[in-house]
Order: C-alpha cells, then sequence, then structure tokens
C-alpha cells in the first residue's frame, strides 16, 4: 500500500490522500466504507467492507468445511475497490492456538489485497470491570501469532493493524508491535466509544502512530465510533466528525450491542448532511427521507450513502478552500466538537 498526501488542511486534521493498493487500483481520502445491502452498489464507493462474525461455533464448524466459509466472503468483494475482509472476533475468551491458527489462514485466505487484523470485545480485556493487564498480554499474543503465522507462509499483502480505543498503557505496546512488523495501515476500533469523549486516548494513538509511521503516509481507518446519547430530537454526529480527526476512512457500526432493551424496536435515527447530526425521526419522516418502508437495513443503508456523499464533497473541498467555515455551517457542531477538532489537528 502506497500512501502519498496531496493536500492538508491548516485548521482541522483532514487531508486528501492518494492511496493506492496496486498499480490497477488507487483512490482519495477522505471517505466513507460500505458495507454492501444486496445488490446495490454506488459510483463514489471506493472501500467495501465485509465483515463476519466469529463466535464460539465458527472455529468448529472451519474444521469441516473453510472452503465453503472463505468463498461467501470473496463473492462479496467489489471491483474496483479496496475490499477490507473484517472478523469480529465476538467471543469472551482467547480461541485456543490451534483455532486462532485456523483464523489466520482462513482470514488471509478471504482476504484480497489487505489483511486486518481481527476486532475483539473489550470485554476480551476485562477482569471485574477494569483493564486487565494478564487478559491484555494473552489478546496481544494472539496478535503477534497471526502475524507470525501469516509471514511463515508467505505473506504478499498489506497488514493493517487494528488498535482497539483503550488508554495508552495497552494501546502503546501494540503500535510498538505494529512499527515492528512494519506496519503503515491501521484500524482504529473505537468499541462503540465517543471519539470525543475520549479524546485523550484517541490523540495518544495518533500521537503514537505518527511517531514512527508519519501521518502524511499512512493510512488510518475507524469503526464503530460511536455518537452521544440523544437529547430531545437529535445527537451530534461524533462518529462522521472523526474524519476531521486524521481518519482517512470512515468505516461502519458492525458489532452488537447488548442491551436490556436490545428486544425494543431500533430507533429511527437518521444522518443529516446539512447539520451533521442524527434526527430522531417518526414513521412518516423516516418513510420521506429514506423514499421507501424505513426499516433497520433500509435506514443504515440511506445513512451510510450519505456519509459517502458528504465525504467525497469534503474531499473535494480540501486544498481548495479552508474546511472550519464549512464544518461551522453545521448547526449540530458546537463550538465545543470544534475546539477539541483542532486541539486533535494540532497535536500530530
Amino acid at each position: 500500500m502506497n500512501v502519498k498526501e496531496i493536500e492538508r488542511d491548516e485548521e482541522l486534521g483532514v487531508t486528501k490522500k492518494d492511496v493506492s493498493i496496486s498499480s490497477s487500483f488507487s483512490f482519495e481520502t477522505p471517505s466513507r466504507s460500505i458495507r454492501r445491502i444486496g445488490s446495490k452498489t454506488y459510483k463514489e464507493m471506493a472501500v467495501n467492507e465485509i465483515v463476519k462474525r466469529i463466535d464460539e461455533k465458527t472455529p468448529l464448524s472451519l474444521e469441516s468445511d473453510s472452503h465453503r466459509f472463505v468463498s461467501d466472503i470473496k463473492s462479496k468483494f467489489m471491483p474496483n475497490s479496496l475490499n477490507l475482509t473484517i472478523f469480529d472476533l465476538a467471543v469472551d475468551r482467547i480461541p485456543t492456538t490451534n483455532h486462532v491458527k485456523l483464523l489466520s489462514h482462513c482470514l488471509y485466505a478471504a482476504s484480497e489485497k489487505t489483511f486486518v487484523l481481527p476486532t475483539i470485545k473489550t470485554g476480551m480485556l476485562m477482569d471485574q470491570k477494569k483493564l486487565s493487564e494478564r487478559k491484555f498480554k494473552q489478546y496481544f499474543d494472539m496478535m503477534q501469532f497471526i502475524m507470525d503465522e501469516t509471514e511463515s507462509i508467505g505473506n504478499s499483502k498489506t497488514f493493517i493493524g487494528t488498535v482497539p480505543l483503550i488508554a495508552s498503557k495497552f494501546s502503546k505496546p501494540l503500535i510498538d508491535l505494529y512499527h515492528r512488523k512494519g506496519v503503515g495501515a491501521f484500524a482504529i476500533d473505537a468499541n462503540f466509544k465517543d471519539v470525543f469523549g475520549n479524546e485523550a486516548d484517541f490523540r495518544f494513538i495518533l500521537s503514537e502512530i505518527n511517531s514512527s509511521s508519519p501521518l502524511d503516509r499512512t493510512f488510518i481507518c475507524a469503526f464503530n465510533c460511536g455518537f452521544p446519547r440523544f437529547d430531545k430530537s437529535a445527537s451530534r454526529a461524533d462518529d462522521f466528525l472523526s474524519l476531521f480527526a486524521y481518519v482517512d476512512v470512515l468505516g461502519g457500526t458492525f458489532k452488537r450491542r447488548q442491551f436490556p432493551f436490545a428486544k425494543r424496536t431500533p430507533k429511527m435515527k437518521i444522518f443529516s448532511r446539512s447539520k451533521y447530526s442524527y434526527d430522531l425521526c417518526s414513521p412518516e419522516d423516516a418513510r420521506r427521507r429514506v423514499s421507501g418502508e424505513p426499516s433497520y437495513s433500509a435506514i443504515w443503508d440511506y445513512n451510510q450513502v450519505e456519509q459517502l456523499k458528504e465525504s467525497s464533497l469534503v474531499r473535494t473541498l480540501v486544498g481548495r478552500e479552508k474546511i472550519l467555515p464549512y464544518v461551522q455551517t453545521k448547526s449540530g457542531v458546537d463550538e465545543l466538537s470544534i475546539r477539541r477538532l483542532q486541539k486533535i489537528a494540532k497535536s500530530v
């Protein structure tokens, strides 16, 4: 993966970069990745997410038939796109060594030009509601084993080092490992956390990446970014605002939340390009906005496409005009958020 900065905004952490994966494919950032729903495709689409949830039963099924599993993932690849295959380890404990080895080779076979290190549940690192050094060591060893195992057979794909949004005591050794492996592409997994609510940890991760892999030549994507609780009828779209904090590609939210009220009907939260907010909509208003039945998948599809269109517009503005005045026109963005974005821009 070759990354080259084209233009940089002077006040916010948003840059236009050229990212080339091969001699035949390249795209420019910032952008929004798309997790395809049905057969729909979009002309602005450059990054395609393929997410596979890995539970405790998955390795057992792979032992008897991995071909179908890999083929199903590869069938979701899109031409002329960066296809990111993501394994979401939705388990509470590190799998056995044999199962990690099996998952590693299945992930490699199911990846195209990049190899995204798996994401995990934050709970895998917790002990009595606190980050555990013992459990983090197990996680660290797993990530190192996956990379070593992949390289032992021969690796022709670009590693993308996944970094959970956690305290600096734990994120630093993981980023150091990636740097020792020559990794120059990173995926920040926010695990539903609001980036601005965890500003110090987010800034530290960016700074540590920049210390050995300058951001102007580094690819950074972010997944599972959260947003604040709803106040009355709308909430600021903090997930989308992370594009103005050195994130090249904003990914989707693919992890499952576990709440006592999880069985309730999901609220109709629709992204507004004009305000940079999520609006709580009535069924009638949602139906009007999405131009059809406002099912969960229809709203999800609408939101990611609207964010894709807006990121494409922002990309055309970088280097041509100042981005800060443009963001300030969005009524959902308050001055505190602007100051935080400026602090992040100046911290790296």
